[in-house]
């Protein structure tokens, strides 16, 4: 996806940004129900009753600050317990995920609405009219308080759980299996000489975003053939090429550095077109869970599961029919490297652990029948290591 969509992406998942939106709407709509009185007939100002509004806004006043700090530390707590159980990397998908968001920054809305609805109430600011559209507006404000503390409800009994940690983070794999750069079976590879003359990054950190549209406009506007060296995930330094070109005497710096800009680097990975970060997160949430200190082989046999059904799922997705981009040449996914994220963390930890080892061996089997060649020798080949490893480990034969 294009960097700036990307970055506004990034900032809307933080949770202040979606509690700054409600707070402003809850402003506004506080605010703004004075432009709506002249619609109002004036006898049915006088015969609909408005007296509550002082005393429900009153109460959503003192009540929705209270819920919304309750579920603040919820957050906080779940976010911890994550942490500590799963990974650090999975809490993050839990404190930008949607609900938990959604409901705090409702709480904190109804809030501000409430606290300046009671002084435009006592300022006279809103008149018998003015009182009619408020009184219809907060109704509103408390249905969707109930439906977000309902939603919070239901949220709160799955929060901060290992089992919802892992469906989190597959759900992030899945999306990001189907990102351009993720689905590249179609994909041009490099010379194998590496040709080309390269571009060095200008930072030091992980690829979390490339822009591969604005690099195929880019190069066909200047006839180059791009080489892209630096993919979603790649670790990348002043010494790391970001990619190779061809079909130009010389590049000039602007150009150069425009291109640079189509690389969004930053210091830890991302789960948007990065489908073996998520696989990784599967992998150390395993390798916590045979721990000693944990303990817990169950939750080992969830990530393999969970890691079988999305590998077979993308192996057996219809290749994208769009054709890759005639500029731009990159390497595609390798199966071996998408074992090797999910299963040797298993496969090291859980060796001596003879429920582990058969159940990371049917897995490997069922991609090995899969019918393709190259997930089925990249099965195969881990398959052996695995069963080495635990035959090194187990006590009994």
């Amino acid at each position: 996806m294009p960097n700036w969509l990307f970055r506004l992406t990034e900032i809307g998942r933080q949770l202040w940004t979606r509690v700054a939106i409600f707070v402003a709407l809850g402003l506004v709509t506080a605010l703004a129900a004075v432009a709506l009185a002249p619609w109002v007939p004036e006898d049915f100002a006088l015969k609909v009753g408005t007296g509550a509004v002082d005393q429900v806004l009153g109460i959503l006043a003192t009540s929705m600050l209270t819920v919304a700090t309750f579920s603040l530390t919820t957050l906080v707590t779940a976010y911890t317990a994550i942490s500590g159980s799963a990974t650090p990397r999975a809490a993050t998908l839990l404190v930008s995920g949607g609900r938990g968001q959604t409901a705090l920054a409702t709480f904190v809305g109804a809030f501000i609405y409430a606290v300046v609805g009671i002084f435009a109430l006592q300022t006279g600011y809103y008149g018998a009219q003015g009182r009619v559209i408020i009184f219809f507006v907060t109704l509103a404000v408390l249905a969707a308080v109930v439906v977000a503390l309902l939603r919070w409800i239901d949220q709160l009994s799955s929060l901060g759980r290992v089992g919802e940690a892992i469906d989190e983070v597959a759900a992030a794999t899945e999306k990001a299996f189907g990102a351009p750069l993720a689905r590249r079976r179609l994909a041009t590879p490099p010379p194998p000489d590496g040709g080309g003359s390269p571009v060095v990054s200008d930072r030091v950190g992980h690829v979390r975003n490339v822009d591969v549209d604005g690099l195929q406009a880019c190069a066909t506007a200047n006839e180059l053939m791009l080489t892209l060296e630096a993919l979603p995930g790649d670790f990348v330094h002043p010494g790391q090429p970001l990619f190779r070109w061809t079909g130009a005497e010389r590049l000039e710096a602007e150009l150069r550095d425009r291109l640079r800009g189509y690389w969004a680097i930053g210091d830890r990975r991302t789960f948007e077109q990065d489908p073996r970060f998520g696989l990784t997160v599967l992998g150390e949430i395993a390798a916590r869970a045979l721990s000693p200190a944990v303990n817990d082989p169950g939750t080992a046999l969830d990530v393999l599961s969970t890691a079988t059904r999305l590998l077979t799922a993308y192996a057996q997705a219809e290749s994208d029919p769009t054709p890759p981009p005639d500029r731009l040449r990159y390497r595609a996914l390798r199966f071996d490297d998408l074992l090797d994220d999910a299963y040797t963390p298993v496969a090291r930890y859980g060796a001596g652990s003879a429920a582990v080892m058969e159940r990371l061996l049917a897995s490997l089997r069922a991609l090995a029948d899969l019918e393709n060649p190259a997930l089925a020798a990249a099965a195969r080949r881990h398959a052996a290591m695995s069963l080495e490893r635990a035959m090194a480990e187990l006590s009994i034969e």
